[in-house]
């Protein structure tokens, strides 16, 4: 992206940006922001392997006439670039599962389910500046099945990642299991409330 001038009041697109191991689907890095002119991700060593780099426009409404973008690297070593055949709702699924495994310590425990008896790990963690994602991880160590149900209402730049869709969802974790809720928050601007219940059966 070039400079433009600021008499013509342009407005630049905003990138989502996830960097991952192929091998595990680890997560790496992030970039998620508005920018003057390049959106990159930068000091970052990385052994010799094959990488998975996710990236997702937020387009402004005064790009609808171009909508095109280039992924480049620089750097002393060869670097190809192909086109990845990954579902990217699995791809988000995958990464951020490995986010939790690695970072666990960033995520917070917001609704202390064990203070009320029920001994299910319910953590979130507020990604939507980091990578424009909120992200919910039930971990399930209970003998029963644990259920969840999820209302959002004066939703504004906000959607669920699939499996889940729309303004609610409704999920059982069988014991032992776990459940990662994705939410994209957009850049631009966002915001809800929440209504939820949940329990053991």
């Amino acid at each position: 992206m070039f400079g433009r001038d600021e008499e013509e009041n342009y407005t630049y697109s905003c990138p989502r940006m996830i960097l991952a191991n192929e091998d595990g689907m680890q997560f790496m890095a992030s970039e998620f922001g508005l920018q003057e002119r390049d959106a990159d991700l930068s000091q970052i060593e990385l052994e010799a392997g094959t990488y998975i780099f996710y990236v997702e426009m937020e387009w402004s409404e005064k790009s609808l006439d171009l909508r095109d973008f280039a992924v480049s690297t620089y750097g002393p070593s060869e670097v190809r670039i192909s086109e990845a055949d990954y579902s990217i709702d699995d791809f988000l699924q995958k990464v951020f599962a490995s986010h939790f495994e690695k970072k666990r310590m960033f995520w917070e425990d917001k609704q202390t389910l064990k203070s009320q008896g029920i001994e299910v790990d319910r953590l979130t963690f507020d990604g939507a500046d980091k990578f424009g994602y909120q992200l919910t991880m039930i971990k399930n160590d209970t003998e029963q099945t644990f259920t969840e149900e999820v209302q959002y209402s004066e939703c504004v730049g906000i959607s669920l990642v699939a499996p889940l869709s729309g303004t609610s969802y409704d999920v059982e974790v069988g014991p032992g299991d776990q459940q990662l809720v994705i939410l994209r928050c957009s850049r631009m601007s966002y915001g809800f409330q929440m209504g939820m219940s949940f329990g053991l059966k």
